[in-house]
């Protein structure tokens, strides 16, 4: 028996004589702790987001640090050596007028996406001769008609596509489309990249110099595959981003709370 038990701390005597904390309590202590570690992770993923968009900005109104040489800054999540083109300002005159277009090229050439342009094309359909080009050139034939609508492949920025240009042009404003402004020269030059666009494509299917034209077509179905997988894993990736990070914070919390 201790001979001076007045001697003892009043503190460490309250502390003694105070209930120890059941394994309860101390849960319930554990999971606090996790769901504040949890706010304090999901506060920094978001501050990192913050900082990370500022930074962009920043960047993309940079003045490059070698313009004087040439060369220009290179910054890329895939690389620091891909360059980044800097961001397109969307005209939505322009995005308007482009989809005007696209659409009346379907309707004049008969086809529901680029890839038809082949099908269009084949017995001389929706194609002018060498011909009947040089005549016009020649003045010893009248002008190209849009019906039937027939381009000349061969030169885009021939005479006779540039008359279909003009009669394109003025059947869309009679319809009563409006292009707000736009001078006509932007008109055509549209009118001829989409010419562009769909040339491209029609080499593109066109048999090369070993192939058949079953194969041909094998070797343009697996282009269209490989472009189909490509975009499936781009959008995957934008899906899965940082976004999700603080649901994958709290699964990664209830899973070790089962563990617990």
């Amino acid at each position: 028996m201790d001979d001076h038990p007045q001697s003892l701390n009043p503190s460490s005597r309250a502390a003694s004589q105070t209930p120890s904390r059941g394994p309860a309590a101390d849960s319930s202590n554990h999971v606090l702790q996790i769901l504040a570690n949890i706010s304090d992770l999901a506060g920094s993923v978001n501050l990192l987001r913050e900082e990370l968009a500022e930074t962009r900005n920043t960047f993309s109104t940079m003045q490059p640090v070698h313009a004087v040489s040439g060369s220009h800054m290179r910054l890329s999540r895939h690389s620091p050596y891909k360059a980044i083109p800097s961001p397109r300002h969307k005209n939505q005159s322009r995005t308007d007028m482009m989809k005007i277009f696209r659409e009346a090229f379907k309707i004049k050439l008969d086809i529901q996406q680029d890839t038809d342009i082949t099908t269009a094309t084949q017995g001389g359909q929706h194609m002018a001769s060498p011909t009947e080009v040089d005549n016009f050139d020649c003045g010893s034939i009248p002008a190209p008609s849009l019906d039937p609508f027939r381009p000349y492949w061969d030169d885009i920025r021939c005479l006779w596509n540039g008359c279909l240009a003009d009669q394109f042009i003025d059947k869309l404003q009679g319809d009563g489309y409006d292009f707000h402004g736009m001078e006509r020269k932007d008109l055509k030059e549209y009118f001829f990249q989409r010419l562009e666009t769909l040339k491209k494509e029609l080499r593109r299917q066109a048999p090369r110099s070993n192939e058949t034209s079953e194969q041909a077509r094998q070797r343009v179905a697996i282009q269209h595959q490989i472009t189909r997988a490509r975009t499936r894993v781009q959008n995957r990736q934008k899906t899965v981003s940082l976004d999700f990070l603080p649901t994958w914070l709290y699964l990664w919390s209830i899973k070790q709370l089962a563990e617990t």
